[in-house]
């Protein structure tokens, strides 16, 4: 598959235009690179707003085993039928989601995919071993599709970011920057599923107990709701706090190339 998609994206892009590169003459120290980043506020805001909606989707998915096993009593087979449902619901999603911010804009694009998000984890409360397993799957492929357009606005906007610091320095640092934004997504995960693990040993989480036979103690069970819902719904919350914030858009991109245009082109 990923051949395949490769393949296809080449001759998808086959006809984008080229853009000549003019290496400058001298080379910018590291430490003037690293405080032009710095000011660059939009793309700031984006390591943020990806920060904390990655570690969002981390403890979810951490915690998805424990809350399928202790919470809903079903058998760890059935985490594959979930991640299955999830995962077709982000693939569904991007095409709605893009329509979306074709015509609503980015920002609002975000605050409704996140309000969604956030909402249908909280329903996660409300679950337990009685509840059918079909309205289990519809929670989980609405989350899908709502994880589908946070995700989605977050790689919309890093070339917009990428694009302005370029054209207020000078300087062409899509690699920089998107190594960064990179290094931020794979620390996100990192520490989503870290802090799961401190925070369910800090409750009493018993480890090797089989969940047929043994039991956990309620502060566990707790934790295991609270990872599954809050904690998700309030990181995704706090990343929407970082796109109101957000104030870079299609209308600023433009005055500035028209600023950068020689005269009489």
């Amino acid at each position: 598959m990923i051949v395949f998609f490769t393949v296809v994206m080449i001759f998808m892009t086959r006809g984008a235009t080229g853009i000549a590169v003019v290496r400058a003459a001298e080379r910018t120290p590291f430490l003037e690179q690293v405080r032009t980043v710095a000011s660059n506020r939009p793309y700031l805001l984006l390591l943020g707003l990806k920060l904390f909606q990655l570690c969002a989707i981390a403890i979810s998915s951490a915690t998805s085993a424990f809350f399928i096993v202790w919470i809903l009593k079903l058998n760890y087979s059935d985490l594959g039928t979930i991640v299955l449902v999830t995962s077709v619901g982000q693939i569904i999603g991007a095409p709605l989601w893009l329509r979306v911010q074709r015509r609503a804009g980015s920002r609002l694009t975000f605050f409704a995919s996140a309000a969604i998000y956030a909402g249908i984890s909280m329903t996660w409360l409300l679950a337990d071993a009685q509840e059918d397993f079909t309205i289990t799957l519809l929670r989980v492929f609405v989350k899908g599709l709502a994880a589908g357009g946070i995700l989605l606005v977050g790689q919309a906007l890093l070339p917009d970011t990428i694009e302005y610091d370029r054209l207020r320095t000078g300087l062409r640092r899509e690699g920089v920057l998107s190594g960064m934004y990179t290094t931020i997504e794979k620390f996100s995960f990192a520490i989503g599923a870290a802090l799961t693990g401190l925070y369910l040993g800090a409750s009493g989480y018993v480890a090797k107990v089989n969940p047929a036979t043994g039991t956990q103690p309620e502060e566990a069970i707790t934790a295991i709701y609270y990872c599954q819902s809050v904690l998700p719904a309030s990181l995704v919350l706090i990343a929407a706090c970082f796109m109101i914030a957000y104030r870079l858009d299609g209308s600023t991109l433009a005055a500035m190339r028209e600023e950068e245009m020689p005269a009489g082109a």
